[in-house]
């Protein structure tokens, strides 16, 4: 098995892996958590996809920064940290990508949502983080995972309904990115 490569850049580590189930997931997306890298991604994936991302974070400098990428498939929602464990499940997600702060509030993220999304991204899911996070407890409750872990921070993939380990091997190894 090859070792996990530390690019010396903690950002877009979780881009392969984002790339990738966004290809393969179709519906609606929602964003836990808005970033220099995951949020044009995702919002210029659901343009060319005509998809629809609604974008949430607690932190207003995040916030205002996502907010500059709107458009007609990319909402950015403000709001406070106490509310993470109430986001709306009003519809059924395709993707949910958790990579939001306070980092506590990912495990009731995953919770939240694990019945109500086809494809759980989540990002900073190594063993390091998972102790600071506590998501090994939550991560291991999901019928199927896919740890990505070629470059650190690991991002990992979870879901109730696919198979994400066939999805991987659908496509081929990761490693063929670099």
């Amino acid at each position: 098995m090859r070792q996990y490569r530390d690019s010396g850049y903690a950002a877009a580590t979780h881009w392969p892996v984002l790339m990738r189930v966004i290809e393969a997931s179709s519906g609606p997306i929602l964003e836990c958590g808005t970033g220099k890298f995951s949020s044009p991604i995702l919002r210029n994936m659901a343009y060319l996809q005509q998809r629809h991302v609604e974008a949430y974070d607690s932190d207003p400098d995040w916030y205002a920064e996502a907010k500059k990428l709107e458009n007609g498939y990319y909402r950015v929602h403000l709001i406070k940290p106490e509310e993470w464990p109430n986001l709306p499940l009003d519809q059924r997600f395709g993707l949910v990508f958790v990579d939001q702060g306070p980092t506590y509030y990912r495990r009731v993220t995953l919770k939240r949502f694990a019945n109500n999304a086809d494809y759980l991204v989540v990002h900073d899911s190594e063993i390091g983080a998972q102790r600071k996070f506590h998501l090994e407890r939550t991560l291991q409750t999901f019928r199927y995972r896919y740890d990505y872990a070629l470059l650190r921070p690991h991002t990992s993939v979870v879901s109730n309904v696919i198979d994400v380990t066939q999805l991987y091997k659908s496509f081929g190894p990761l490693e063929r990115l670099w």
